[in-house]
């Protein structure tokens, strides 16, 4: 026997289905299952003597063409043909009973796209197929692999087939249960157009006559809806442009083939721009309006294909789904299909996220105006869930991966957000640009924790731009100097870094944790200057850190383990050095600054210098003096490390 068909999935439930066939005796005669999430074809039958598995990647809202032939003669295999390859199994011998017969027999149901747990009954929901099958055939014969081939390619002179298919979807021995569905979308609102174009549509127009025709009397039951004070149903993709006198279509602004003016000659004149078609009396008719009317029409759009939304700032454990698809109307607005269970329709008051698996868990979008859709940013109010918030903001976007999503779902390049200027229509590109995601319970009190058995590293580094004081006769020594310390933080996530570090400065830096440093001098007293507050930086240091749909916003994110918090401070450090003149002055005299981080013992944290950890960069001769050298050295005193 032979199965082929062509199929476009519109859910990925737990099994799809494509036939199936049972006897009183046995559940699964014959069986075969797409499974979308296990990327899987099984093929079971005769009393689970034969139970074949095939890999495969089954897409959703694309069409997919498929064979399976089952010969349970003496070669016993199962070849699968899916969209143009063949693969072939030889079937498991040593499932078959011995002296067993590998046979399906006869005096079952047969179903197409709904599991059966019993002859033509104990339906379950999550295996049932939702989608679309065309040209199904069920032979009583094994076909050649030429011919399972011609079918998964849609090759020429299919219809030449030798054998005759002993089932098709024509045949009256089928009965079709429950609805059938239909795809053109026309949206109500004041900005219809920025709609289908945030939805990834165009702005549909009839090429014929033939077109304009269907159009209306597909959509005629709009007209309560749609309809305007020129009785126009929607509004065309059409605009006349002023300076060439010729109608244009507004998404290429090419000049269209086809119309349907009564005048044929209809010329563009200032006051009306833009055309309407009607859907009364003259029917099918277009009309020249003014531009300021069409906000009050429908207007069609037109996919190519289905557009993909992403639902972002769920919880982990939520069961609604993250990826659905425009798929249909449902109450005469547009339906949101998921992939598994939920959807997102208009209930009449408000857009409802509801699932067919899940009879209790439900969510309520709030919304400002009845004409809002639900693509962008909205409040939701969620119940049956498994998230503990029942007040959340979600995000429904259209938007690719390479993409941010405005707030009023508008798709920018994701290169645009927080580069400090505004690209979204509402600014919310450049309104939470934060470089430091702080979790909750975070303490800045607390030190970082360290993952190894080593305490936490915190790098050190001093620059001595200038010595500016150098008084013999008081011994105290001014110098100037930028120094900063490094330390990595797994606590926090950091986003929108810049390659450039300085760009990467954090706002608010007070509520994390930075290392205090504590300086003193060679006399032991407090080195005035030190505690000068500075600025806090983040230096990337690695890739962005994978997409996380929890969070709303499409920022790249990167890990406080990896990336590097730098606290930079600069003054003016003066102190007391401890000078021997009995050669003077014929003196060599050494100071001393001691670095330490207040309250951190050497088993938390160590003071390391980075590269050589201090640099002169002023000018070495003196009045009386020249500076030789400078260095650095590791203690620890008192249990504290330092550096000297």
């Amino acid at each position: 026997m032979t199965v082929c068909l062509h199929i476009r999935l519109l859910h990925g439930s737990k099994g799809v289905p494509a036939v199936t066939y049972a006897t009183q005796e046995n559940d699964n005669e014959l069986l075969i299952v797409l499974h979308w999430h296990k990327r899987t074809l099984v093929v079971e039958c005769c009393h689970g003597m034969v139970l074949e598995y095939f890999t495969l990647v089954v897409k959703l809202y694309v069409w997919q063409h498929m064979c399976v032939a089952l010969d349970l003669a003496a070669d016993g295999v199962v070849i699968l043909a899916f969209n143009g390859e063949l693969n072939k199994i030889i079937i498991d011998q040593s499932k078959i009973t011995p002296g067993g017969k590998v046979e399906m027999k006869g005096g079952g149901r047969l179903i197409i796209g709904q599991e059966q747990d019993s002859v033509g009954g104990d339906f379950d929901i999550t295996q049932a197929m939702d989608g679309e099958i065309a040209d199904y055939r069920f032979y009583d014969v094994l076909l050649t692999p030429e011919e399972l081939l011609s079918f998964t390619t849609c090759a020429e002179g299919l219809s030449a087939l030798t054998n005759q298919p002993f089932l098709t979807l024509d045949d009256c021995r089928i009965e079709i249960k429950g609805p059938t569905e239909n795809q053109l979308f026309l949206i109500k609102k004041y900005d219809s157009v920025t709609i289908c174009s945030r939805l990834r549509g165009t702005l549909a127009l009839p090429k014929n006559a033939k077109d304009n025709i269907n159009i209306i009397d597909r959509f005629q039951h709009f007209n309560s809806r749609c309809e305007d004070s020129y009785v126009s149903l929607y509004w065309a993709g059409v605009k006349g442009d002023l300076s060439t006198g010729q109608w244009v279509q507004v998404t290429s602004e090419e000049p269209i083939s086809w119309h349907n003016f009564s005048n044929p000659s209809q010329p563009v004149i200032d006051q009306k721009q833009c055309v309407t078609v009607a859907s009364r009396i003259p029917m099918y008719h277009w009309w020249t309006t003014p531009c300021a009317d069409f906000t009050t029409s429908c207007s069609l759009c037109n996919f190519t294909s289905r557009t993909l939304l992403r639902l972002r700032g769920l919880c982990q454990a939520s069961l609604f789904d993250r990826e659905l698809y425009l798929h249909d109307y449902e109450n005469e607005q547009p339906k949101f299909d998921g992939v598994l269970h939920s959807r997102v329709v208009w209930s009449n008051t408000s857009w409802v996220m509801v699932s067919r698996l899940h009879q209790k868990l439900k969510a309520v979008m709030h919304a400002d105006t009845p004409d809002t859709y639900p693509i962008g940013l909205h409040n939701w109010t969620i119940s049956g869930d498994k998230c503990s918030k029942r007040q959340v903001e979600l995000m429904l976007t259209p938007c690719s991966d390479e993409e941010y999503t405005c707030g009023d779902g508008t798709c920018i390049s994701r290169d645009y957000n927080c580069d400090t200027y505004t690209d979204c229509p509402d600014q919310s590109d450049e309104l939470n640009c934060e470089i430091v995601i702080v979790p909750k319970g975070y303490s800045e009190e607390l030190f970082p924790p360290s993952f190894t058995n080593d305490p936490l590293s915190i790098q050190f580094f001093i620059n001595i731009t200038s010595v500016r004081t150098f008084d013999l006769a008081s011994f105290n020594v001014a110098i100037d100097a930028i120094w900063h310390t490094k330390w990595f933080d797994s606590r926090l996530t950091f986003a929108n870094l810049a390659s450039n570090y300085q760009t990467n400065k954090v706002r608010h830096w007070e509520r994390l944790w930075t290392p205090e440093l504590q300086v003193t001098d060679g006399t032991k007293s407090l080195v005035k200057g030190a505690q000068v507050p500075g600025d806090v930086y983040v230096i990337r240091r690695t890739e962005p850190l994978p997409d996380n749909d929890q969070r709303i916003i499409e920022d790249h994110t990167y890990s406080g383990k990896n990336n590097t918090l730098m606290y930079k401070q600069q003054d003016t450090l003066e102190f007391r050095c401890h000078l021997d003149l009995h050669l003077y002055p014929f003196d060599t005299q050494k100071c001393y600054l001691v670095f330490s981080v207040r309250d951190l013992t050497y088993g938390q944290g160590v003071l390391l210098k980075e590269g050589l950890g201090v640099v002169f960069e002023g000018e070495r001769r003196l009045l009386e003096y020249k500076l030789e050298s400078e260095a650095f050295t590791s203690h620890t005193i008192d249990g504290v490390s330092a550096l000297q």
